[in-house]
């Protein structure tokens, strides 16, 4: 009977741009990050299913705007109207969309 061989192999995170692989299911997304001053809002809200690229495209977003990313958890023990006077990257807020 033939077995499964199992290896320990390293995992490098890339979160840079040209690592992020743009199709015609994330397109509209990459330009919506590349392009921030065409929000309306001056905000915008990325959703997506488990490891759509909403992470990286955050890290993409910050990079190139020198912003910082807060898990949604962290932020009623942070000065939100400081945080608001600056770009900022929101992660998991469907964790707390319920409180």
């Amino acid at each position: 009977m033939a077995q499964q061989l199992s290896f320990e192999l390293p995992a490098k995170e890339v979160l840079g741009r040209d690592d992020f692989f743009v199709s015609p299911a994330n397109r509209v997304a990459v330009a919506m990050i590349e392009n921030p001053q065409s929000w309306p809002t001056h905000a915008l809200t990325l959703t997506g299913q488990r490891g759509s690229g909403k992470t990286h495209l955050a890290h993409v977003w910050s990079d190139r705007m020198e912003a910082p990313i807060i898990n949604a958890r962290e932020l009623a023990a942070l000065n939100i109207h400081e945080l608001a006077q600056h770009p900022l990257a929101v992660e998991d807020v469907h964790d707390i969309a319920d409180d």
